[in-house]
């Protein structure tokens, strides 16, 4: 008899979770089939329609797929918004609030008027208005606020929309039921796309991260999803089976029209996108220190009432899902665990319920769907507690399948919150057929069903820890490997190896000393062996990998610069050698160098050997200052040198600056550095507050200059750097 290898069904997002979807008369007579359940890159309750996750959002961010509507982020991360009398308001860091641009607005047929404005967005230095009652999409320059461009068309287009992607504008022309490509550097307007039947029917448009197009189907509450040839591709219900494919928006709208701008954006220097993107928050009252508090007017809102309503539910309370008939094309398989991955821990007053049903026949979807609750076999029901008593307190678990022998198996997933959060289940695998220990007793443990069905549940909690164990054995090799071994052993590998890994250090940046180590390790205790280890603290700290930090960190080793003529010996040597005395070393000497201030007293060691002993065991480190940013940064280097130089060595640290001082730093190659131009950042000093290191003062310490065969623009532009 032939033994079947085990193998495994993998559902998953990148799959499409191997759904069968029936027929829409099946979806009527069985309405739970296709609702309450997200499928995207991982299952989840669905949106709550009428929420802020919803497609139909009244910020208009399509579920906070996109950023809502009448706001627009420029490349400096300065904010652009759409107020609700018409105007554009711009974010003033230096005054922390949002300032009117002047004669841009108002009601009018004017070319710097808008009537009836709907959305904005900026595509480089161009800022978009989408002029709706007037027909046309206006393009201003943000530095100069002059007019470009007014697109319009000869017959009676109805631009309502727009969205900016890899260097296109694309308009939605609601009222044709069509979509035009804008691109800025040609200035020409061209058809995406054109679909009669929803002429008057979308109402929005968005451009994922890939530059697919998806259109709101306001009367459906539904998105039309098209390549970017404006090929159509299918249909979504939900924001949340598209939101893996865009950028989280860095602004998010409350319900009560307050959006939070992060600190980061509000920065005057070093403005960026937050690093972690808004969570889905019941309230802006949940924003970050730091960050601050606007409507959409603009106007800035200094408090808000922490008990205050929560606002509308962010996902549907229950949902339920089928997966496909699976296959095992095995005769009465005995089907064998579950492992089931969750995106993240179970959050507290959540549930989550798996249950099994197999079958010797291939019944249609249908069918199993409007099974009686009894036939389900339920072998996983979790409830999410809170952090502190929680023993789920990890995102990967694994069961048995109870239900009896079947050559198919169809899996159900039951979710349920409380509508602000949900459980997230990332990827399922069935392992088939099962390995029992029943097969190593005699026969007649398994003579009959009963008995063997008790056992091999019986025996399979012995089985799931001694099988645990020897996957550890076997993948054991992955434990040595610094590319592989699991983050919580990365500190485990260093001191097998006898390295520290830094506190402060991501996992990627200890995984680069561990990888780098075997090599280091053959010329351990060398000049080569140093420099190749503080060249991967030096990409820790600068992130500039080794093969592109040049010549640095330069080790010169003290009897390099042992070149001396002393006095009363043999010859006089060359004229650029330098002379050697008793003052290099200050030691005491009675008639010869005795003078008080200057004597240090030396009680060991010859005063002959002194020109060999000033230079012996000691050497120096040359790194670009421009490479140390901070204290943290000149400590962590001082720790990687005092680790891997030999203990009877002593060493000098020099940070070489952008510049040549004769006789003191003036060797090309070691600690003379021939810069590019600088970056300058001008200072904005208020009271008595010092200039950071990264910025300056025009007058005192920069000068404004161009280079005579550049003609391009140099115009000083809000936000932007001096270069």
């Amino acid at each position: 008899m032939q033994v079947q290898e085990p193998t495994f069904w993998l559902l998953q997002g990148r799959s499409r979770w191997r759904v069968d979807k029936p027929a829409a008369s099946e979806i009527n007579n069985n309405p739970t089939w296709a609702k309450g359940i997200s499928q995207g890159d991982a299952l989840q309750l669905s949106d709550d329609l009428s929420g802020p996750l919803g497609l139909i959002s009244p910020d208009g961010s399509l579920g906070r797929l996109v950023l809502p509507t009448g706001m627009a982020l420029d490349d400096s991360g300065i904010v652009y918004l759409l107020t609700p009398s018409g105007h554009i308001k711009r974010y003033d860091p230096e005054n922390e609030a949002f300032v009117r641009l002047p004669s841009i607005g108002g009601r009018g047929q004017e070319a710097r008027q808008f009537n009836n404005p709907t959305n904005i967005a900026i595509w480089g230095y161009m800022l978009f208005v989408v002029d709706a009652g007037n027909r046309r999409v206006q393009i201003f320059d943000t530095g100069t606020l002059g007019l470009i461009e007014s697109l319009t068309r000869p017959n009676q287009w109805h631009p309502i929309d727009i969205a900016v992607h890899d260097n296109h504008a694309y308009i939605l022309d609601g009222q044709g039921g069509c979509v035009y490509s804008f691109l800025p550097q040609t200035g020409r307007l061209h058809i995406v796309l054109q679909d009669d039947n929803f002429a008057g029917v979308w109402s929005r448009i968005a451009v994922d991260r890939s530059g697919y197009i998806y259109l709101f189907d306001h009367t459906a509450g539904r998105l039309h999803h098209y390549n970017s040839n404006g090929i159509p591709d299918g249909t979504y219900d939900y924001a949340g089976d598209v939101r893996p494919y865009f950028d989280a928006p860095p602004i998010i709208v409350d319900y009560k029209n307050r959006f939070c701008l992060p600190a980061s954006l509000a920065h005057e220097c070093d403005r960026h996108l937050p690093q972690d993107p808004p969570i889905f928050s019941m309230t802006v009252a949940r924003c970050e220190t730091g960050d601050q508090i606007f409507n959409r007017s603009g106007k800035r809102i200094n408090k808000i009432d922490p008990t205050e309503f929560p606002g509308p539910y962010l996902y549907v309370t229950e949902g339920v899902w089928y997966s496909q008939r699976l296959d095992s094309a095995i005769y009465r398989c005995q089907w064998h665990r579950i492992e089931l991955e969750l995106r993240q821990t179970l959050p507290p007053g959540t549930r989550l319920r798996v249950s099994t049903l197999t079958d010797p026949n291939p019944r249609r979807s249908v069918d199993i769907r409007n099974l009686p609750e009894d036939v389900w076999d339920t072998h996983y029901d979790v409830i999410g507690r809170s952090p502190t008593t929680s023993t789920q307190d990890t995102t990967l678990h694994e069961f048995l399948v109870n239900s009896r022998e079947g050559r198919y198996l169809w899996v159900r997933v039951q979710l349920m919150g409380g509508g602000y959060r949900t459980p997230a289940i990332k990827r399922l695998r069935i392992h088939f057929p099962r390995e029992s220990y029943l097969q190593y007793l005699p026969a007649i443990y398994a003579h009959d069903d009963e008995s063997r069905h008790f056992l091999e549940h019986y025996l399979g909690v012995i089985q799931t820890e001694w099988d645990a164990l020897q996957g550890s054995i076997d993948n054991i090799a992955g434990l040595f490997d610094p590319h592989t071994v699991p983050e919580h052993y990365l500190d485990d590998l260093a001191g097998w190896l006898g390295l520290t890994l830094e506190r402060s250090w991501t996992t990627e940046q200890k995984r680069r000393l561990l990888a780098a180590a075997p090599a280091i390790y053959d010329k351990r205790g060398t000049a080569a062996g140093l420099r190749a280890y503080l060249q991967v603290y030096l990409h820790n700290i600068t992130d500039i990998p080794p093969e592109e930090q040049g010549d640095y960190p330069q080790i010169i080793e003290g009897f390099r610069e042992r070149q001396r003529v002393i006095l009363g010996r043999s010859g006089v040597g060359q004229p650029t050698v330098s002379l050697w005395g008793a003052a290099q070393v200050g030691r005491l000497q009675l008639d010869e160098f005795s003078r008080e201030g200057d004597v240090l007293l030396h009680s060991v060691g010859d005063p002959e050997m002194d020109i060999f002993n000033e230079y012996a065991h000691r050497f120096f480190v040359m790194v670009p200052a421009t490479w140390i940013r901070s204290n943290d940064d000149l400590e962590m280097l001082h720790r990687a040198i005092e680790a891997e130089k030999p203990v009877h060595t002593q060493y000098q640290l020099c940070l070489a600056k952008p510049h040549v001082q004769v006789g003191l730093q003036s060797t090309v190659g070691f600690d003379t550095i021939i810069g590019d131009y600088s970056v300058a950042i001008l200072a904005n000093l208020k009271g008595d507050a010092p200039p950071s290191a990264t910025q300056t003062i025009l007058g005192q310490d920069s000068i404004l200059a161009s280079d005579p065969s550049d003609d391009s623009d140099r115009r000083i532009l809000p936000g932007k750097t001096l270069r």
